[in-house]
């Protein structure tokens, strides 16, 4: 009976030899949180402010001190967002590939496909397209129309899926038309060369 006792008084004592250790570390935690929000509501203020760079820095910032926390995705998320919303789309891009490796179950992940379409396309010039480009928009969005029909993001994805191809078919038909007035074109030169060299011979 006595070793029976011995070993819950061991037992006991061992349970409050490890309870300052869990004090602590909620303690941790909840300091890091802090300093999480922190960052976080810094981002917020920059992006409001116009300072997409600084706010990208926060959204990092505040991601890599809380990692396992909810909002660590979402922090990433707003990283690559302030970072498109003022243009800077090859680093946004970068960002969402990264936010894809990193948080692959995000509920928000039809949203990340979206925006990485949306820059994609925002790098086209109407004037110069680049048709990678533009076919590497169309594949995320149709990606975000075909696998989350329930998106709210799907609509708009669908709608861009159409004007893409209305412009495609547009562009098409202006290379037909190019391509045969170039070769109408050479043919005239031609013609007129010959009439040329003829008179000087």
């Amino acid at each position: 009976a006595s070793r029976g006792l011995g070993d819950v008084y061991k037992r006991q004592v061992l349970a409050c030899s490890k309870e300052p250790k869990k004090v602590d570390n909620i303690l941790n935690e909840t300091k890091v949180e802090d300093q999480m929000v922190v960052a976080y509501k810094e981002g917020i203020k920059a992006l409001q402010e116009g300072d997409s760079l600084f706010a990208s820095k926060k959204f990092n910032e505040a991601e890599l001190l809380f990692p396992q926390s909810v909002w660590a995705p979402k922090s990433s998320l707003m990283s690559a967002y302030s970072l498109y919303l003022y243009d800077y789309y090859g680093e946004a891009i970068y960002n969402l590939e990264r936010h894809l490796i990193q948080y692959p179950l995000d509920p928000n992940t039809a949203y990340v496909y979206y925006l990485m379409a949306i820059c994609y396309f925002e790098q086209t010039d109407t004037e110069k397209t680049d048709l990678k480009l533009l076919l590497k928009s169309k594949e995320f969005f149709e990606k975000v129309g075909k696998e989350y029909s329930r998106s709210i993001y799907k609509p708009m994805a669908n709608s861009r899926v159409k004007a893409i191809d209305n412009y495609m078919s547009i562009f098409s038909q202006y290379e037909k038309i190019k391509e045969t007035n170039e070769k109408q074109i050479d043919s005239l030169l031609y013609t007129e060369k010959s009439i040329i060299d003829s008179t000087l011979t």
